[in-house]
């Protein structure tokens, strides 16, 4: 893809929700084989000469314009749960789906919530970025998932993960937009932010990441 002038590419896992569900394909690959995958490939990828940009889902990013820099995008900057918004992402850009509605993020797409977002046809862009129950996901805040999950808010990794992705939660129950999100609690109670940023570093000594992980106590 490097050679045909690909710039960057994104992965992510497989929602077992919309057409993948409604065709039959069956289950999609479990959370933890696929870290494994992409823990794999990241050596493959500082070998390659870092052909591209790369986002493997939230596990890890990188880019040949700041070869020594990386990331895990799942892991948050370390905010007060009061002021950190869960769908941070969807602040900066709206998804709108073939239908007209607009939706905080394309994983939302195919689940039984999408129907409860406002149609652009109907009221108006202006009203949907103002009062809608879009905005009501847009403006929710850490601390309300906090709140329903006590060994979360305690949780050694609450400051990295804040919750985690709610379309992930809904993947798993989709009448429960305050669940918990399996693969953020697999990335991080799991050990593989920390299996990331030791691959790295013996791929490439001199890379650093804004990744700040709290200490083992």
């Amino acid at each position: 893809m490097g050679s045909l002038g690909v710039r960057s590419v994104k992965t992510n896992p497989v929602s077992n929700s919309g057409e993948w569900l409604k065709n039959g394909y069956g289950e999609s690959i479990a959370m933890r084989e696929l870290f494994q995958l992409y823990l794999d490939y990241i050596p493959q990828y500082y070998e390659d000469g870092m052909p591209m940009g790369i986002m493997l889902g939230g596990f890890f990013m990188a880019s040949p314009g700041e070869p020594d820099s990386f990331t895990i995008p799942s892991c948050k900057p370390d905010c007060k749960p009061e002021t950190f918004c869960m769908c941070g992402h969807a602040r900066l850009i709206m998804y709108i789906a073939p239908d007209g509605r607009t939706l905080p993020c394309m994983s939302l797409s195919g689940l039984k919530i999408q129907e409860r977002f406002p149609l652009i046809t109907e009221q108006g862009l202006a009203k949907c970025i103002t009062d809608s129950y879009y905005m009501s996901i847009i403006n929710m805040r850490a601390c309300e998932y906090f709140a329903l999950h006590d060994d979360c808010r305690t949780c050694r990794y609450s400051r990295c993960c804040y919750g985690g992705c709610r379309a992930d939660a809904l993947s798993v129950d989709e009448s429960d937009l305050m669940g918990k999100s399996p693969s953020a609690c697999e990335l991080f109670r799991g050990g593989w932010a920390e299996r990331i940023i030791d691959t790295v570093r013996k791929c490439r000594p001199g890379a650093k990441s804004p990744v700040t992980l709290p200490a083992v106590c």
